[in-house]
């Protein structure tokens, strides 16, 4: 029964061979259950398959026999291309043919030519197919010109096929001949090497090129052998320092661009991808890694900086970072200067400037411990990096793109604090490279500043000396607000300046800047005998460097590197009076605002309407939500939100204090049981100070108010009132608010 269903679904096969064989299965088990059930017979259905496999075949060799001519309409002179079309398609229309005759051959000569057949070689089937794509365009060509005659141009063209599939058939038969004679070769070489390994297995041995099939490795060459050992031998000594320390020269570990170029000074031709597939893989288990066949224990590692510790704060300081660029987005780009600054690590004199690389070889059969000579040359003789990176505004966002300024400084004679900060700012925004992204079409500087810095010491925005001098530089440039913010500590790295990081380090790398340009300064102890000449060869280690940064470009935008001399002029910071301070500054951990207030005795008016968009002057605090059944809540342990959900949420909370759902403010409890945050709140008018020192500030300037005002009280009298004058009062000059300690404040208050 399997037995005849199966040569039915055959069959079936051969009959349709247009149709899925998912849909001919389909229909032979329907017609298997007719004929089981006795609707229809088993050889009758058969035949019929078989018939009409046999005319499916024979439409193709239907052109050789002498075909009748089809009964045409006379056609028009004119349209002949219609009479050809017309002739083509009714030579293919179906016609009966005759049964083909039965296969003759012994059955041992089909299974051989057939073997054969299937073991044509790919330039034999591209020629097969041209030949049989040839025959059927001649075939086209004899019933056109057999029914209403060829024109000249067909005519060319039927020459020119049939002489093609000549050739054609020469080309097939060649390729035939050729692969029996290669296959010939072959058998007879290997029964020349099977002989040979009887009576000479040494010999046969060498000239036996691989024990299995496909391409050898490189180690099986001649030129390349002992490859392994050259590579160990070139990565292992240069893991460490001058072992005799007879030299200066400290041997960092080589990238892979360097392994390469030494393999080549030694002789060895090897391409990139096949020297990095020779070493340890990363992953063993991708499926890049499984390439690595033939390896070497030595490592490509990449250095990675992502040892960061957790802070409480994170997620508070991101929500205050996403809160300003979303709110800088709202403008246009002629209103806002982003920029984001940093202190790059120090670079140290007599020694490489970049430790780090992109990837380095590490031998991996022992531990790398180096020598402890490698210290710089002589006391604070580095220099120090500040690299501001302005980010332009790309399809309404803050790229990561934009032009870069460095200043270089002397550590030993110089430092990094607010004020020098201050003074590369002046400076950037003067030129040229700065010019469109810091000024706008006026030629003034962009209304609103942004600055994303560090949480350092010299920039962190709670400091006292930070927001002097940002409001310095509000001041003298009357812009209508600068919002200076960080990150927590710990994640300087998400900061967008350190995407220039990489790029300057790459440059230097390799580089040893000399501390002995114009002699040396140091004695045999390393320390300094002659100031004037120190400071002489700074300024060239920093000339040098700067030049080195100046030739660079970071995302097509240029960098300007300007070395900065400790004896250039100081900028003056003046102290600000704490009620202008209170009116137009507010400090947080996070974020310092600087905005214009309404008084316009005081400022003029705005360029940009930032204080319609937020409905206030400043910014609203982060607030937290957790969405519950009943809808938003406002929790400690929640999720922030954007920039209009802490509007709305500022807004039906009432809440003012900007860190007031900052962790480490709300949660650290002080020894007398109250929290940070109300620590640093003002009790008389509800203004909050991230430090106490600045909280201290206000309350002298707050208290002093309070008592003026208790002291310009009447006392009570029997007398008759006097009659009150509606005019208002001369403006009196206001006096120097006057210091009371606290024994004066008990006794005015309490009289004791």
């Amino acid at each position: 029964m399997a037995d005849r269903y199966h040569k039915l679904y055959l069959a079936a096969l051969s009959a349709f061979p247009d149709k899925q064989k998912k849909t001919v299965q389909q229909d032979v088990s329907r017609l298997w259950n007719e004929i089981k059930s006795g609707r229809k017979e088993y050889d009758t259905e058969l035949n019929q398959l078989k018939n009409r496999a046999n005319r499916a075949k024979s439409k193709f060799l239907n052109f050789w026999s002498t075909p009748q001519k089809p009964k045409l309409p006379q056609p028009s002179g004119s349209n002949a291309e219609v009479q050809i079309i017309n002739a083509v398609v009714t030579a293919h229309a179906e016609v009966e043919p005759a049964a083909p005759e039965e296969d003759t051959r012994p059955e041992g000569e089909v299974e051989q030519q057939d073997s054969e057949a299937r073991k044509e070689t790919p330039a034999q089937q591209a020629a097969n197919k041209e030949l049989l794509d040839t025959s059927k365009r001649i075939a086209d060509l004899h019933i056109v010109r057999s029914s209403v005659g060829l024109s000249e141009q067909h005519k060319k063209e039927l020459t020119t096929l049939i002489k093609k599939k000549t050739d054609l058939e020469k080309k097939i038969k060649r390729l035939k001949s050729n692969q029996i004679s290669s296959q010939k070769l072959r058998d007879k070489r290997k029964r020349a090497l099977t002989e040979l390994e009887v009576s000479h297995p040494d010999a046969a041995k060498r000239l036996k090129t691989a024990n299995k099939p496909g391409r050898p490795p490189l180690e099986s060459r001649d030129d390349l052998a002992g490859l392994h050992q050259v590579i160990l031998n070139l990565v292992s000594p240069d893991s460490s320092a001058d072992d005799r320390r007879r030299t200066e020269v400290f041997n960092s570990c080589q990238t892979l661009d360097d392994l390469k170029s030494k393999l080549a000074d030694s002789g060895y031709a090897v391409t990139r991808t096949a020297l990095y597939y020779r070493l340890a893989p990363a992953n063993v288990l991708h499926r890049d890694g499984k390439r690595h066949v033939h390896t070497v224990p030595v490592k490509l590692l990449k250095p990675q900086t992502v040892a960061r510790k957790a802070h409480i704060d994170h997620e508070f300081a991101k929500a205050v970072c996403k809160n300003i660029e979303e709110f800088a987005c709202l403008f246009d780009p002629d209103s806002v200067f982003y920029l984001s600054q940093d202190d790059k690590a120090k670079v140290p004199l007599g020694l490489p400037v970049s430790k780090k690389q992109s990837a380095i070889l590490m031998h991996v059969d022992y531990k790398v411990t180096l020598p402890d000579h490698d210290y710089p040359i002589g006391a604070q003789h580095k220099l120090i990096p500040s690299v501001y990176a302005n980010c332009v505004m790309k399809d309404g966002k803050i790229s990561f793109s934009g032009p870069t300024y460095v200043a270089i400084r002397s550590q030993k004679h110089d430092s990094s604090t607010a004020e020098t900060h201050q003074r590369d700012f002046d400076k950037l925004i003067e030129l040229e490279e700065f010019k469109t992204a810091a000024k706008g079409s006026d030629g003034l500087l962009k209304p609103l500043i942004f600055v994303a810095v560090d949480s350092g010491p010299d920039e962190a925005p709670n400091n006292q000396k930070t927001m002097l001098a940002w409001i310095d530089c509000f001041n003298r440039h009357d812009v209508d607000g600068i919002f200076v913010f960080s990150n927590a500590p710990g994640f300087s790295a998400y900061n967008k300046v350190e995407r220039r990081m990489a790029p300057l380090s790459r440059d230097t790398a390799g580089i040893i800047l000399p501390f002995d340009k114009f002699g040396s300064h140091l004695d045999n102890s390393n320390k300094t005998v002659d100031s004037e000449l120190e400071k002489k060869n700074f300024a060239a280690a920093g000339e040098i460097l700067a030049s080195v940064w100046s030739e660079s470009v970071i995302d097509d935008y240029p960098v300007v590197a300007n070395w900065c001399p400790p004896t250039e002029e100081r900028l003056v910071i003046n102290n600000v009076e704490q009620q202008w301070i209170d009116n137009h500054v507010r400090q947080s951990r996070y974020l310092l605002q600087i905005t214009r207030c309404k008084d316009l005795s005081c400022c003029i008016t705005s360029r940009t309407n930032y204080d319609t968009v937020l409905g206030s002057r400043f910014l609203p605090p982060p607030i937290p939500i957790k969405v519950a059944k009943t809808g938003p809540q406002v929790v400690k342990d929640g999720k922030f939100g954007g920039l209009f959900q802490n509007l709305w949420l500022s807004q039906t909370t009432k809440t003012k204090v900007f860190d007031t759902y900052c962790p480490k403010m709300s949660v650290v409890k002080h020894r007398s049981g109250i929290s940070e945050l109300n620590r640093r709140i003002c009790s008389k008018c509800g203004i909050y100070y991230p430090t106490l020192k600045a909280l201290q500030s206000h309350r002298s300037e707050c208290e002093s108010i309070v008592f003026a005002s208790v002291d310009d009280e009447p006392e009570d009298t029997d007398d008759e009132p006097e009659e009150i004058n509606d005019q208002p009062a001369p403006a009196q000059p206001a006096e120097e608010p006057r210091r009371l300690n606290v024994f004066d404040r008990l006794n005015m208050m309490f009289g004791i």
